[in-house]
C-alpha cells in the first residue's frame, strides 16, 4: 500500500481551532521563540492545561515527577531545527526526567504532517513507547541530516523497518486512516493546553492538585534555556 507522502492528496478532517495556530505559525513568531512563563520568575505556578500524561503518550523515561510535553508538527522546520536540542536534553536528562511528545500538525501550511502524526500513532500501535518515539526520531534525524521538512517516498515503511518494525504494517495503518481521530484528539488537547504554534514544549511538575508548569516554551528555543527550566524543575 502506497506511502506516498508528496504525491498523493489526503483529505483531513483537522479541528477548525488548529487555523488559528497555522495563521500565527506563518507569521513566522516562533521561529525566534518566547517564553510564556518565564524561568526564574516570580510567576505563580499555573496547572497544565494539557490532557493527563498517561500510556497514550507513549512516555519515554521512568520520572513520574518532572515531565517535558512537547507539541510539535513534523513537518514544521523549527521544529527540525528543535530536533537536535531536544534529543540532547533527552539523553542527557535520561532517566530523570519523563519526554511526551504530542502532535499538532498544522495542516494548513504542512499537507503532510497529519498523515505522519498517524505513521507515528502507528508505530505505537505496533511498537509501543519505542516504536513511536524511534519513528519520531528517525523522522526528525532524517530532515536534519537532509536539511529537509519533507521525507521521501516510502520512507515512513523504510524508517519503519529499520527501527524493527513491520514497515508494510505501519504504512498499512497510516494509509488506513485508522489514526485521524487519534491525531485530532491530540491537536485539540494541544489548543487547550494553550499551543498556537510549533514547537511548543512545557516543563512541567507532578504534584498532589496535577501538573504545574515550570515554563511553557514556544519556538525552537537554544539548549541551555530548555536545560535551565528542566533544572529548576528538578531542583523543587
Amino acid at each position: 500500500m502506497s506511502t506516498d507522502l508528496h504525491h498523493k492528496k489526503f483529505t483531513l478532517t483537522t479541528p477548525v481551532a488548529i487555523i488559528l495556530g497555522a495563521i500565527i505559525i506563518a507569521v513566522g513568531l516562533v521561529a525566534y521563540g518566547v517564553v510564556t512563563r518565564p524561568v526564574g520568575s516570580a510567576t505563580p505556578r499555573i496547572s497544565f492545561n494539557g490532557k493527563v500524561i498517561d500510556d497514550k503518550d507513549y512516555l519515554e523515561g521512568v520520572s513520574k515527577k518532572v515531565f517535558l510535553v512537547e507539541y510539535s508538527d513534523t513537518e514544521c522546520p523549527y521544529c527540525v531545527s528543535f530536533h537536535n536540542t531536544v534529543k540532547q536534553i533527552r539523553s542527557e536528562y535520561e532517566g530523570k526526567i519523563g519526554f511526551v511528545y504530542r502532535t499538532f500538525p498544522l495542516t494548513q501550511i504542512h499537507p503532510h504532517a497529519q498523515k505522519e502524526a498517524e505513521a507515528l500513532m502507528c508505530a505505537g500501535k505496533l511498537g509501543g513507547a519505542k516504536g513511536y518515539n524511534g519513528l519520531m526520531t528517525a523522522m526528525f534525524d532524517y530532515k536534519v541530516t537532509n536539511n529537509t521538512t519533507q521525507l521521501l517516498v516510502n520512507s515512513v515503511e523504510t524508517l519503519s523497518n529499520q527501527l524493527g518494525l513491520d514497515g508494510k504494517a505501519v504504512a498499512a495503518c497510516q494509509a488506513s486512516g485508522e489514526m485521524t481521530t487519534r491525531v485530532n484528539e491530540s491537536t485539540n488537547d494541544g489548543v487547550a493546553a494553550g499551543v498556537t504554534g510549533t514547537p511548543t514544549s512545557f516543563v512541567v511538575i507532578k504534584d498532589k492538585s496535577g501538573y504545574k508548569v515550570v515554563a511553557a516554551i514556544e519556538g525552537a528555543r537554544p539548549y541551555a534555556f530548555v536545560k535551565q527550566a528542566i533544572d529548576q524543575a528538578l531542583a523543587e
